[in-house]
């Protein structure tokens, strides 16, 4: 008796309504930003490192042989290179029953790291494991600035905007501002004084974006004097488009 009802409740299933406003995201920054890093990450292991241990913020890589440098790689886009801490085990093609002679021959099983190598043997083995990997690391940072300013542009700064037109929350800390007159200086501020670069610019347009959606089209708009006056003290070639 129990199959009818199975195949009942799984042609329901299939039969169910689907769903044609349900959205499907896909952050196209962090899959490059993920993609680049394991590009990254397998570069460092073909230069002969065991697969990274994650604490955290930051992922270790431990050479194979013992006096390379050890390498860190932090999740805000830095790498760093130290020297490998003493090592207590055998290598990985000797036979682990070698292990029941470490309590009476521990010199055996113990691996100086970069203790015992010279400054000058270290340093050249950290240039070319920068080398090596430089072209990947530049890829991997690139892609998390230009995630990170895709977030800034498209969340925290009309998020900041926002806060600032409605409560007063200043955008670089500080007391609250008060008064819709001081509000609305302070936004125009904000967009002039962007610098003139690929990435002001971005923010420039969602400041001047904001100013035209949110201030110009309600009762507190800003007079063409003030409109003028930001204009003129921006430095770059930029226009609020009112």
């Amino acid at each position: 008796m129990m199959w009818p009802l199975l195949f009942a409740f799984a042609r329901a299933e299939d039969d169910a309504p689907v769903d044609d406003d349900v959205e499907i995201v896909i952050v196209e920054g962090d899959l490059r930003v993920a993609r680049e890093r394991a590009e990254l990450e397998a570069a460092i292991q073909d230069l002969g490192y065991r697969s990274g241990i994650n604490k955290g913020d930051r992922v270790v890589f431990r050479p194979e042989i013992a006096w390379k440098p050890t390498i860190v790689l932090y999740d805000d886009g830095r790498i760093a290179l130290q020297r490998s801490p003493v090592r207590f085990g055998l290598d990985d093609d000797v036979p682990k029953a070698l292990y029941l002679l470490c309590p009476i021959r521990p010199d055996l099983c113990v691996r100086m790291g970069g203790q015992v190598i010279a400054p000058r043997k270290l340093d050249a083995s950290k240039e070319t494991v920068l080398a090596a990997t430089q072209t990947d690391h530049t890829q991997w940072t690139e892609a998390l600035v230009d995630r990170n300013m895709t977030d800034r542009r498209d969340q925290a700064v009309p998020d900041a905007l926002d806060a600032l037109w409605t409560s007063g929350v200043a955008i670089s800390g500080g007391p609250p501002i008060e008064g819709v007159a001081a509000r609305r200086a302070a936004i125009l501020d904000f967009w002039a004084s962007r610098t003139c670069t690929d990435a002001g610019d971005a923010i420039a347009d969602v400041a001047a974006a904001f100013i035209r959606n949110e201030i110009q089209s309600g009762p507190d708009a800003a007079s063409p004097e003030e409109i003028a006056a930001s204009e003129a003290a921006c430095g770059c070639d930029r226009s609020l488009g009112i």
